[in-house]
């Protein structure tokens, strides 16, 4: 038993975070020898793979990865339950990290797991599988939580530097993974009901173009010309501060990345998963944007229609700034969807009432889309002990009302049932 197996749960909500953990273990080649690796689709894909890693016999240690949010958090209760059942030998050892994780260690762990992963994970991830199959001491290193020897347990402090996303890629030739590329890391707006600030700090970090540019290559050597970007908000690249755009940086990398893709492919701009904030839609950026996307629509996180819940939400943008991106988006040709979260902590029925007559007047003036999502208090973040608004009530019949007309999507009515 020479070797370990190393099985992620690679499902559909967790897969972009299982992505960039492959694309470093791809960099390892030493740790690559001593392992094979499972990519589990499902939940009883990942069961049946343990069956089998765990009959054979034939693994030193089958170490189990599972990256959750809070949303599924009742979920993987359920599937590390399972997970003990079959295999109840010292050699299995299960690992958490994701956004539910990072915010409350407490509470994964004690979803039966033995070591948690706090925050980007590129780095510590690497080191600690290393020392699991060196069967070498991992309890001091940081950005990790795990049980002691009494049952108590220990948070390690968080790692002092983020990680620098030009030496990893979140795409993985080696392991035949790919997707949208991940360009832009932390978000300066914490807010309120948001995760993103308190994984990845509040200081934007860029991946750099030629850096983007190869992983653009490397897809397109496969086929895949499309290209799609990951960002906390598409027009903050190259941005410092995350208030001042960089539009000079953002026409440099769209022209690279056509360059590259052309006449194959399309890039997709201000679509899932790179939506654009409001304010930051202006003359420049719709010019950017007709000259460059292949899309027709855009995704743009309005929220709330009260700005008095702006606020409190540290949105830094008003309603203002979402009619005039809606007006100025719709006159150049693109169908306009916005994001809204309905039953937001401290909303009285007054917002409520904003809230609806700025979705009408949009929908009647310029026939944009609802993407609704019901609030849910998310660990770590200012409203994570915060229960959805008693107004809330108000918005389920008006949501079916929307949605019978073909106007509102997403998944809030499974979000209504958390």
């Amino acid at each position: 038993m020479s070797k370990s197996a190393v099985i992620f749960y690679y499902n559909r909500q967790n897969r972009y975070s299982i992505n960039s953990l492959l694309g470093s273990l791809q960099l390892r080649k030493d740790i690559l020898d001593k392992v094979d690796v499972y990519l589990s689709y499902t939940t009883e894909d990942l069961l049946q793979t343990l069956r089998e890693t765990t009959n054979t016999n034939r693994y030193r240690n089958l170490i189990v990865c599972i990256s959750f949010t809070s949303f599924q958090y009742e979920k993987v209760f359920n599937v590390v339950r399972e997970i003990k059942t079959i295999n109840t030998n010292r050699n299995l050892i299960l690992i958490c990290g994701g956004a539910h994780p990072t915010g409350s260690p407490q509470t994964a762990l004690k979803l039966g797991f033995e070591i948690c992963v706090l925050g980007e994970a590129e780095e510590v991830f690497i080191k600690l599988i290393e020392r699991i199959l060196d069967d070498t001491d991992w309890s001091l290193l940081p950005s990790i939580a795990f049980f002691d020897k009494y049952g108590n347990i220990v948070i390690n402090k968080r790692n002092e530097h983020f990680v620098n996303l030009d030496e990893y890629s979140n795409i993985s030739e080696y392991f035949n993974r790919y997707g949208p590329i991940e360009i832009t890391r932390g978000c300066p707006y914490s807010c309120a009901f948001c995760q993103t600030s308190q994984i990845f700090g509040t200081k934007l970090r860029h991946r750099s173009i030629s850096k983007i540019c190869e992983m653009v290559e490397t897809m397109a050597s496969k086929g895949l010309y499309d290209t799609r970007f990951i960002t906390p908000s598409l027009f903050l690249y190259g941005s410092n501060d995350g208030k001042v755009l960089n539009l000079e940086k953002l026409e440099e990398l769209f022209k690279t990345v056509t360059k590259i893709i052309k006449p194959k492919g399309k890039l997709f701009i201000g679509t899932f998963p790179s939506e654009v904030r409001p304010e930051h839609i202006n003359r420049d950026t719709v010019e950017l944007l007709k000259h460059y996307a292949d899309n027709d629509n855009i995704i743009i996180g309005a929220q709330s229609g009260s700005n008095r819940i702006l606020n409190l939400c540290n949105r830094n943008h008003t309603v203002k700034d979402i009619y005039s991106a809606v007006e100025l988006l719709t006159k150049a040709g693109f169908k306009v969807n916005l994001d809204f979260i309905f039953g937001l902590p401290y909303e009285e029925e007054k917002d409520v009432k904003e809230t609806m007559k700025v979705i009408n007047e949009l929908v009647s003036k310029y026939k944009v889309r609802i993407h609704a999502h019901i609030f849910l208090p998310l660990v770590g973040t200012k409203f994570q002990n915060c229960n959805p608004s008693q107004n809330l009530k108000y918005y389920i019949q008006y949501c079916y009302q929307l949605k019978s007309k073909g106007i509102l999507y997403g998944e809030w009515e499974k979000q209504l049932g958390y």
